[in-house]
């Protein structure tokens, strides 16, 4: 006579579980229609002023509409910027599901060394839904930490910049070596550094000398991107005046 008890108390257990399960809304091995990760590699080691790279990427069942919208956060001390290349698609299967993905960059510039905390922020992209209707993702990214090391023999109270490939040029024109009271030249100098946007540039210190007029035009910063490879320029014009005689010696800045 037992028998029958336990197997009915079975059925009812196995009716209170899909009852919860119903209200819960959970699905076994459901599949998401769309989400995100993000790859950071905070095990190689990073100079004061390098660019370090967060990677994003999203992922979709079907395919994905419009543009990626990115609340990057402010964060003193770092740089933030979202990269102006394509981003890169491909395709990636994850536990038995098919997805596209959409990987995007984002650029770190730490200006100061030591521990910096990147929070989380948003992500929005939209996405085609599983009966063709365009729909919104909107996720955020997880907080991360970012190190930087100081570069032995650099000055901690100046700004820094930190590249593989720097090249700097300083024009004249005309030539200033045969001048005269009145006489005007334009100072010309060129910066370019590869894994660096031009705002990271520090601003020159020029100084004042007495009898020598000096006017500093607006600098002017340019970024570029070519082929995943990024390089930022920063371009300075200094006119100068002879205002008296004399010899003058301009300070290097």
């Amino acid at each position: 006579m037992r028998l029958p008890i336990q197997h009915n108390c079975l059925k009812a257990l196995g009716l209170i579980i899909l009852m919860v399960l119903a209200t819960t809304g959970y699905t076994p091995a459901e599949t998401r229609q769309a989400f995100i990760s993000q790859e950071f590699d905070k095990d190689t080691k990073i100079w004061q002023g390098q660019q370090q790279i967060l990677k994003v990427k999203l992922y979709t069942t079907k395919s994905f509409s419009g543009a990626t919208s990115f609340e990057l956060p402010k964060v003193s001390g770092v740089i933030i910027m979202e990269s102006e290349d394509r981003p890169v698609l491909g395709s990636v299967e994850i536990e038995g599901s098919s997805y596209v993905t959409k990987q995007h960059e984002i650029f770190l510039f730490p200006q100061r060394s030591g521990n910096a905390v990147i929070p989380s922020f948003p992500v929005t992209f939209g996405f085609t839904g599983a009966s063709g209707e365009t729909l919104e993702e909107r996720s955020t990214t997880t907080e991360l930490e970012l190190l930087a090391e100081k570069v032995p023999g650099a000055d901690p109270g100046k700004p820094l910049i930190t590249s593989t490939s720097f090249k700097i040029t300083d024009n004249w024109k005309p030539d200033p070596e045969s001048a005269r009271v009145g006489d005007a030249f334009t100072r010309t100098i060129t910066m370019i550094a590869g894994d660096l946007p031009g705002m990271t540039f520090p601003p020159l210190n020029l100084k004042k000398i007495k009898g020598l007029g000096l006017y500093a035009k607006p600098p002017q910063v340019e970024d570029q991107m070519q082929r995943g490879e990024f390089t930022g320029k920063r371009v300075e014009t200094i006119n100068y005046i002879c205002e008296q005689e004399g010899t003058f010696t301009i300070p290097a800045e």
